[in-house]
């Protein structure tokens, strides 16, 4: 059922789902209680991570998107970001922006990883494992706009980047049900952040939103 795509759905073979209801999705019925019984969450400070390429594979988008939403924030982005980078800031920014590849690994998943800057000191991959291990700041948005975060591992449960933000302290993530090119994510997340915004100050406060 994970790989049902509800929002995509049509009641009435005219509209949408998604176009007259918020459709959330949790990996297990644990952290959609935690969710539930949270206060709404109030997001104001964002980091943004942009790198454009790893294991010679470039993103054209990525770093477009990155600076155009740290306009929408006031903020620079951090291009060309290492895991340092993250580790530094995750447990302190309510909401955290990724614009990078990603990438499964079917046979070891708790290897999947973001992939961030390389070095010769550093692989510049964050794995599911890596994650598990940090403490986001509570009630946080994290939005992956990175190629392979729609993929799961399904084995006892579901193992995926996106589970493995929601595990490491965030109560929404945005991420992709399918593959979408750099390009249309950078329109998308254009699009919610300008949206997200507006609600933000229209309301005080932003509803929860989980397309993960």
């Amino acid at each position: 059922m994970w790989r049902i795509p509800f929002h995509a759905l049509s009641p009435d073979g005219n509209k949408y789902l998604i176009e007259t209801n918020t459709v959330s999705y949790s990996p297990s019925v644990y952290l959609l209680k935690q969710q539930l019984l949270s206060e709404p969450p109030h997001r104001q400070t964002i980091q943004i991570f942009a790198n454009d390429t790893f294991n010679r594979r470039k993103l054209a988008y990525v770093n477009s998107e990155a600076i155009s939403i740290g306009k929408l924030f006031g903020i620079s982005p951090r291009l060309n970001a290492s895991k340092s980078d993250f580790l530094k800031y995750a447990a302190e920014t309510d909401i955290l922006h990724f614009s990078m590849h990603a990438q499964l690994e079917s046979e070891t998943p708790l290897s999947s990883f973001l992939a961030f800057q390389q070095n010769a000191a550093d692989s510049g991959k964050l794995t599911v494992n890596d994650l598990l291990s940090v403490r986001l700041k509570p009630n946080g948005l994290a939005f992956l706009a990175s190629c392979d975060t729609r993929k799961v591992h399904s084995g006892e449960g579901l193992v995926s980047i996106p589970w493995a933000m929601l595990g490491a302290g965030s109560s929404s993530v945005v991420s992709s049900q399918w593959e979408a090119s750099d390009r249309a994510t950078q329109k998308f997340s254009g699009i919610f952040t300008e949206n997200f915004l507006k609600g933000h100050r229209r309301h005080r406060h932003c509803n929860q939103l989980q397309m993960n």
